[in-house]
C-alpha cells in the first residue's frame, strides 16, 4: 500500500516537473543526474535553479610591491571585492572604522574578500603595513 503511494506520488511529481521545464528531457536521458531527477528519485536536499539569477559581481584588488592596486575603487553595490596578494610578504585587510571583517593574514598567493553590499566609502589598510591604505566607494 504504501509502495503505490510513493509511486504515483513520483509520478506526480515527475509530471509536475516535466510540465515547469516545458517537457524538457521527455524523449531522452540528457537530465539524468539533473535536480529535477534527483527530487523523483527521493533526494529531498535536490534544488531546482532557473539559471536567471545574475553572477554576483567580483572586482579584484592585487597586493603588489606593498601597494594595492587600485588604491582607490568604484564599485557597484553587492559587488564581491577581492583582495589577492601577490607579493612576496604576509598582508591583511582591516577595514578603518570596522565597517566589514578584518582578514586573517594571508599569505603570497592567498586571497581575502567580503561583499559590499551598503553604499558609502569604506577605507582600510593593511593590518601588518599599515603605511599601505586604499578606499573603496560603493555607488
Amino acid at each position: 500500500m504504501e509502495r503505490a503511494r510513493i509511486t504515483r506520488l513520483r509520478a506526480l511529481v515527475a509530471a509536475s516537473a516535466a510540465l515547469a521545464l516545458g517537457g524538457a528531457g521527455c524523449a531522452d536521458d540528457s537530465n539524468a543526474g539533473s535536480a529535477v531527477n534527483d527530487i523523483v528519485n527521493g533526494d529531498a536536499g535536490a534544488t531546482v535553479t532557473t539559471g536567471d539569477e545574475p553572477a554576483p559581481e567580483q572586482f579584484e584588488i592585487e597586493i603588489a610591491n606593498f601597494q594595492f592596486s587600485p588604491a582607490d575603487a568604484v564599485i557597484a553595490a553587492g559587488t564581491e571585492v577581492v583582495w589577492l596578494n601577490a607579493d612576496t610578504d604576509l598582508h591583511s585587510i582591516v577595514s578603518t572604522g570596522e565597517l566589514f571583517a578584518t582578514s586573517d593574514i594571508f599569505e603570497p598567493g592567498q586571497s581575502y574578500s567580503v561583499t559590499l553590499s551598503e553604499p558609502g566609502t569604506y577605507a582600510y589598510t593593511c593590518g601588518v603595513h599599515p603605511f599601505m591604505t586604499g578606499t573603496i566607494t560603493v555607488e
